[in-house]
């Protein structure tokens, strides 16, 4: 069937070709039947070409699903899904989502990623006061841009569309170019908080804390150690394995990143108690039957009971690596402990150094006074 045209109406026709098996029609607008021969022509061409955009009018939600469901599925980590989830429902669709994707153009693009960069909040700060303040920082607004980048890249593959209208937009910046300074443990802090766990009965909490403080490990990474993980010869670490809670459940995955694949030497004062823990372990995995809330809950009691300045157990991981480079270690040795796959995000824990700069400055002061 090489394609025919039918008028339809005044100054309609509907174009018909059938390929492979499959019916694909159109109806159009022309003045003359000399006209409507030509786009039935262009349309076949395009049909035959692999360009004919045939489900244009298909809106970005049900695409979207489309792309979680036979892309992002397939290819990406479970916890990496459910964050395209919440990106998706939390505010993405609210805003773009009835829009066919063939009408979505850099301009509306452009303004739902304003609206994500002067979204604001209100907090209450030190003081008790309430505070306005912007919601979302660059990372956040990274991931909202490569999400929406990677949906249109995936219909120009599926040849729904003929080019990404995301591509030619810059990545949003965020507001918040006030780099709010990472939260840690002073050294007199940290000792006090060492100190703390040495206290403590239960050796398999002693360890989740000692981690990330002494090796700088995540949450994640924490829970998905297991027995082979841990070289007791060599005294180091082989970090493989991300823990991850996806609707409530425990999955075991590898990291997400090279960078994140990492092997990290451990201080003799942590040997004695992992090689024991090891020894007594009966799961395969460290902490199996630990969960994330029990782990902040543990914290959180360790805190109050020792009158600490409460943190999170992410900002022990800030306490490794501000305590490295306020006594001499060089920031690619850190990025590298912490699994940083770009050096930018390993600045940020360069405050560290304030003090002691302050103090090169008063010696230089002193001597030439």
């Amino acid at each position: 069937m090489a394609g025919y045209l039918r008028k339809v109406g005044e100054n309609r026709y509907r174009l018909e070709y059938m390929l492979d098996g499959q019916k694909y029609s159109k109806n159009v607008k022309a003045t003359s039947s000399r006209q409507a021969d030509k786009l039935l022509i262009q349309f076949v061409s395009e049909i035959d070409n692999g360009v004919y955009q045939g489900s244009v009018n298909i809106i970005f939600a049900d695409f979207a699903q489309t792309f979680i469901n036979d892309y992002a599925r397939q290819n990406c980590q479970p916890i990496t899904v459910e964050g395209y989830l919440k990106m998706l429902n939390g505010r993405i669709l609210d805003e773009i989502g009835n829009y066919k994707i063939s009408k979505i153009s850099p301009l509306i693009l452009n303004k739902f990623y304003n609206k994500l960069v002067n979204s604001t909040k209100e907090i209450y700060n030190e003081n008790g006061e309430k505070q306005e303040v912007f919601c979302l920082g660059q990372e956040s607004l990274n991931k909202y841009y490569n999400l929406i980048n990677g949906i249109f890249k995936y219909a120009v593959n599926m040849k729904l569309l003929k080019s990404n209208p995301n591509e030619t937009i810059s990545k949003p910046k965020t507001k918040k170019h006030e780099i709010k300074k990472r939260q840690f443990y002073e050294p007199n802090e940290l000792k006090k908080f060492i100190k703390a766990l040495d206290n403590e009965k239960d050796d398999a909490y002693k360890l989740i804390f000692y981690l990330p403080v002494m090796c700088g490990l995540r949450k994640a990474e924490t829970l998905g150690l297991s027995k082979k993980d841990i070289d007791l010869t060599n005294q180091k670490i082989d970090l493989t394995t991300s823990c991850e809670y996806v609707r409530g459940k425990k999955i075991y995955t590898d990291l997400k990143t090279k960078s994140s694949i990492r092997t990290i030497y451990y201080p003799q004062i942590l040997h004695v108690l992992l090689k024991k823990y090891i020894e007594n372990c009966e799961t395969n995995y460290l902490f199996e039957n630990i969960t994330e809330d029990n782990i902040d809950d543990k914290l959180n009691k360790i805190i109050k009971r020792n009158n600490l300045r409460k943190l999170t157990y992410h900002k022990l991981r800030h306490s490794h690596a501000t305590f490295l480079l306020a006594n001499g270690s060089d920031i690619e040795t850190v990025r590298n402990r912490l699994g940083h796959s770009d050096i930018s995000t390993t600045n940020i824990y360069v405050h560290a150094l304030e003090k002691n700069d302050k103090k090169a400055s008063n010696k230089i002061n002193n001597f030439f006074k």
